[in-house]
């Protein structure tokens, strides 16, 4: 008996998939939007509770292909992963505009602990879409 070819595009035993979900990583990372607020632009694209999530519901990686959803630090990381000076940039003007609408202020040399500060700001029960996207504007990210 023969070996059936296979009917995938990239072949059986799981490594298709693998190759696929690849590629599809690749695309989405060009695709990448220039700053988080373009990311983060309805109700719909903004989560809590979770970096990102599917189309599901689920948690997933911010860089996930699925991603269909991102919380503030989600986005910033999706947004500025290849670039640590920019992310730290992003998370100085953010703790900024905390401070001047009294949330939280977080001295400069107390900054080194910025994401969970970022992650408890968005996951609190208080937030909502219109507090980022009013953030989101203000900081200009």
């Amino acid at each position: 008996m023969g070996r059936e070819k296979s009917t995938t595009k990239y072949g059986g035993n799981g490594v298709g998939k693998r190759i696929a979900q690849s590629m599809a990583r690749k695309e989405a990372m060009k695709k990448t939007p220039g700053t988080v607020r373009e990311l983060l632009s309805s109700p719909e694209s903004w989560t809590q509770g979770t970096f990102a999530r599917d189309q599901d519901g689920k948690s997933v990686y911010p860089d996930d292909p699925s991603a269909m959803s991102w919380c503030l630090l989600g986005a910033i990381s999706y947004v500025y992963h290849e670039d640590s000076t920019a992310c730290q940039h992003v998370n100085d003007l953010i703790l900024d505009y905390y401070a001047k609408k009294n949330y939280r202020y977080v001295p400069p040399e107390n900054r080194w602990y910025v994401d969970t500060v970022i992650e408890d700001w968005n996951d609190s029960t208080e937030r909502s879409y219109k507090d980022i996207a009013e953030l989101l504007k203000n900081t200009g990210i």
